[in-house]
C-alpha cells in the first residue's frame, strides 16, 4: 500500500453530475519482478492489478460510495483503472488504500448519467 497521501482532486471547473477519472494503483516493486521472465511479469502485473481493483471496490462499498460509482473498469497491467463516478466520490478516492494518483479524463465534463 502507498504510504503517501495525495492532494485533493481539484474539481472546481467540473459542472457535471458524473465524471470519469483514471486512477493509478500501487504496482509491485522492481525487486519483486526481477526474477520473472517477460511472460511471468505480465501475469504477475495482471494479477496484482485485479487484486488492487477488488480492494478498491471493497473500499468503495465499505465507505458508502457504491451509489456514487457507476462503473469501475477493468484494470490494465500497468495498474490503471477508469472509473465513472460523482465528483464527491472522485475526491474521496484519493484516500483509498493503494491509490497513487487520480486524474480527470479529458472527456469528464461530458459525462451525464440519470
Amino acid at each position: 500500500m502507498s504510504e503517501h497521501r495525495l492532494a485533493p482532486l481539484d474539481l472546481s471547473s467540473v459542472h457535471a453530475d458524473w465524471i470519469k477519472v483514471v486512477v493509478t494503483l500501487d504496482r509491485p516493486s522492481s525487486e519483486a519482478l526481477a526474477h520473472c521472465n517477460r511472460g511471468e511479469k505480465v501475469e504477475f502485473l495482471k494479477r496484482n492489478a485485479q487484486h488492487q481493483r477488488r480492494n478498491l471496490v471493497a473500499w468503495i462499498e465499505e465507505h458508502g460510495l457504491a451509489r456514487q460509482v457507476a462503473k469501475v473498469g477493468v484494470p490494465t497491467s500497468l495498474s490503471l483503472i477508469f472509473i465513472q463516478c460523482t465528483p464527491h466520490a472522485a475526491q474521496e478516492l484519493v484516500y483509498a488504500p493503494g491509490v497513487t494518483s487520480i486524474m480527470l479524463t479529458e472527456d469528464s465534463g461530458a459525462v451525464m448519467h440519470s
